[in-house]
């Protein structure tokens, strides 16, 4: 079964009629028991710039999730899970690696689409919070001080973010607290206070992390310079792509944007590119019927069986074998 969200401010509703529940009109949760599952989902806002979605369920059948982007939207989104994200859990808008349960939270941005899979009989229990870039500038002045560059870090560098790993202190308290069903006089102080929580917990993470600091000390100017140039690689995956054609096209020395570069993402500029390519690979075969001689041309690759190798040794399974592990005829 797949429940396609492409408008994520009718989300509750969708989901609700996906799982065949009944959502009042004007109603900021539902609760469902019946041949496809049970559980109780609520999306409530607790002011402007900041929502909190509660979801807890068990599926009686396989349900493939997936929101589309938003674009030109600047808000951030912590999701944090009790039971770790579903395999295959995957972002196509910003490349990423496919994510495993033992990831707990997850930072990433209204601008991508994301799919995962949830099986059959295992609960699953997720909060989200979604916030507004301005909301965090109102609320976290100090620290946007200290860190004048966080909000480019936060908006352009998703998938930079994504990939850090996060743990939320006190989970098992948080976890009974926002999935409490409070009355309607005390439900927004008390939500905004353990929102201002999580949020301060992550961003102290952020912030003490070396390599997060590290990324914040480039100027605002290199920044978008490098953003500009991940924009261009990604828009000619299907093309050639040399470091002198690179360093021509933002006007730096060889080692000035090796060094650069490295520093920035974490990548040499040649791994990076292979990553791209590779990752857009594990997209199209996710989200699409193309056949692996196309999505090897369309990620750059012009030989097949060169294609095949390197998403091997990559992934350890081929294009073919990934594909089949994903069903995606549910697509």
């Amino acid at each position: 079964m797949l429940v396609e969200i492409t408008d994520r401010d009718a989300w509750l509703a969708t989901i609700a009629k996906s799982l065949k529940a009944n959502l009042k009109e004007g109603d900021d949760r539902f609760t469902f028991d019946n041949e496809v599952g049970k559980g109780t989902f609520s999306c409530y806002n607790i002011e402007d710039g900041i929502q909190v979605r509660s979801i807890s369920f068990t599926l009686n059948e396989e349900i493939l999730f997936k929101e589309q982007a938003r674009k030109n939207k600047q808000t951030i989104i912590i999701s944090f899970s009790f039971q770790g994200f579903p395999e295959g859990t995957v972002f196509v808008e910003h490349p990423q690696e496919v994510l495993g349960e033992e990831k707990q939270v997850l930072i990433y941005s209204d601008n991508s689409t994301m799919i995962g899979r949830f099986p059959v009989d295992k609960p699953r229990m997720f909060i989200e919070i979604h916030i507004r870039l301005d909301w965090l500038k109102r609320n976290y002045k100090d620290f946007i001080n200290k860190n004048p560059n966080v909000d480019v870090g936060l908006t352009t560098n998703r998938s930079y973010l994504a990939r850090q790993s996060y743990t939320l202190k006190h989970q098992r308290s948080l976890e009974e607290l926002m999935f409490t069903e409070y009355p309607d006089e005390i439900k927004t102080p008390v939500y905004k206070g353990l929102v201002l929580i999580i949020v301060a917990d992550i961003l102290n993470q952020l912030q003490t992390s070396t390599e997060v600091v590290k990324k914040f000390t480039f100027s605002r100017e290199v920044q978008v310079e490098l953003d500009d140039l991940e924009e261009y690689i990604k828009s000619n995956l299907d093309r050639e792509i040399t470091i002198e054609m690179l360093c021509k096209k933002i006007g730096y020395s060889k080692t000035k944007l090796h060094n650069l570069f490295k520093s920035y993402f974490n990548y040499s500029m040649y791994d990076y590119i292979k990553y791209l390519r590779l990752s857009k690979a594990k997209s199209l075969l996710l989200t699409t019927t193309l056949p692996i001689s196309e999505i090897s041309i369309q990620v750059g690759y012009q030989s097949i069986p060169h294609f095949t190798n390197r998403f091997k040794k990559e992934f350890g399974v081929t294009p073919v074998q990934f594909r089949k592990g994903y069903n995606t005829e549910m697509l």
